[in-house]
């Protein structure tokens, strides 16, 4: 059981630089972590990318597979097409639209017909039939709810993550439904655990995991996610209209509407 997330992503780090080398990684096979504290869920001891966090989500919350949006953020999804044009493993698209429901409301209204349930799933990977030639494949699996002593616990399995460009990221839009799912039960934050297949290191990243390990530094970043839900339609519609770079407009739209506050602390001992 780790603390927080700095503590689990620190040590995950620190592992995966002594794990096997596989092709182009360093792999660690099964990985499982649990995170008590969720208070902050947003990793603080490197130089994560807060207009990407946050173009990820609202991109996730609009519950869209376009790339044209996200694509102002990163190019790194547009490798993921097979079309060009759409992303199917889009996180919010196949949880808010592809299957004709919304799968996070779903799971809400069966916890409230029976907190007891064991059936409250969110899947994102499914059969299928072109997963040979496709490059569109979901990397989580599932993501279950479980309300135990009015805390809901929140357990992902992944088949495949990568420490520097997806953990991260994951595990703060994963907790953000476990916080939804919590706040719709009015209940309280359980625990939240994450297992990987195959979590794995990329050779071109080995260098900025090396540094985390030996020197990390704290950049604190108190978020507002109430705020942010509120500011969604506004935030799309000031990075659709606004001429300039969209991730410089994002930040200083976060910050006029008060939902982020960064402070540095400085390098630390861990």
């Amino acid at each position: 059981m780790y603390k927080n997330v700095d503590d689990a992503y620190y040590d995950l780090c620190g592992k995966l630089l002594l794990a096997p080398h596989v092709g182009n990684t360093y792999e660690l096979l099964n990985v499982k972590i649990q995170i008590a504290d969720l208070t902050n869920p947003i990793v603080s001891i490197r130089d994560i990318s807060i207009p990407y966090l946050f173009g990820e989500l609202l991109w996730y919350f609009r519950g869209s597979n376009r790339l044209e949006f996200i694509s102002k953020f990163s190019s790194f999804w547009n490798h993921l097409s097979d079309d060009g044009h759409t992303c199917n493993s889009a996180y919010g698209y196949i949880i808010f639209h592809k299957y004709g429901f919304d799968q996070l409301r779903k799971i809400i209204d069966l916890l409230r017909h029976d907190p007891t349930s064991r059936r409250a799933v969110i899947n994102l990977n499914v059969p299928n039939e072109k997963v040979i030639e496709t490059k569109d494949e979901p990397c989580t699996v599932s993501i279950q709810f479980i309300l135990r002593d009015n805390k809901v616990h929140c357990t992902v399995y992944m088949r495949s993550n990568d420490i520097w460009f997806g953990f991260p990221y994951d595990v703060a839009f994963f907790t953000e439904l476990q916080r939804i799912v919590a706040l719709n039960l009015s209940a309280e934050m359980g625990t939240y655990t994450h297992m990987v297949g195959s979590l794995h290191l990329y050779d071109r990243d080995e260098a900025k995991v090396r540094s985390i390990v030996d020197l990390p530094i704290y950049k604190s970043i108190k978020v507002d996610m109430t705020k942010f839900h509120m500011s969604i339609p506004r935030l799309i519609e000031a990075i659709r209209k606004i001429d300039g770079d969209p991730k410089q407009i994002l930040l200083e739209k976060l910050r006029e509407f008060d939902i982020i506050k960064e402070n540095d602390n400085g390098s630390k001992e861990v």
